[in-house]
């Protein structure tokens, strides 16, 4: 007897560790706002962001609501569907971009966050999360 339904295919490791990833980031994320709000007025932190109070602040509240847009984006990719797959690449990229901004005054973790980002991006659209992805 064959059934009508399409074959369901079981969330493979890579989503499974795009997932874990995912909160990783997000946590960094959050916190690294946090702590750059919270001391947005220290004079070490205002010579990293050129003396500008307003920069460390802005910086502080971007990477904040990059946290929480990605905690909530990994609440439900596991799941699958595309249209979370194109907005979290959109927050991946526009992440990328703000820690290349990032870069010139903090090589170390703004580096290791893009590398980061980058891996995310490939755990997202490597031929099984594409699989995976594209049947939901």
């Amino acid at each position: 007897m064959s059934s009508d339904r399409p074959q369901q295919f079981a969330r493979p490791f890579t989503v499974t560790l795009l997932v874990i990833l995912l909160w990783i980031n997000a946590i960094y994320s959050v916190f690294l706002g946090i702590t750059i709000l919270v001391a947005s007025d220290d004079s070490a932190l205002l010579e990293i962001y050129g003396n500008e109070g307003t920069v460390a602040t802005t910086a502080g509240w971007v990477y904040l609501i990059f946290g929480i847009v990605i905690a909530l984006i990994a609440i439900r990719i596991s799941q699958g569907g595309t249209f979370l797959r194109m907005l979290l690449t959109i927050v991946l990229v526009l992440r990328i971009a703000a820690d290349i901004v990032y870069l010139f005054s903090e090589p170390g973790p703004a580096a290791l966050g893009i590398l980061v980002n980058l891996l995310l991006l490939w755990l997202m659209w490597n031929t099984k999360a594409n699989t995976f992805f594209s049947q939901k």
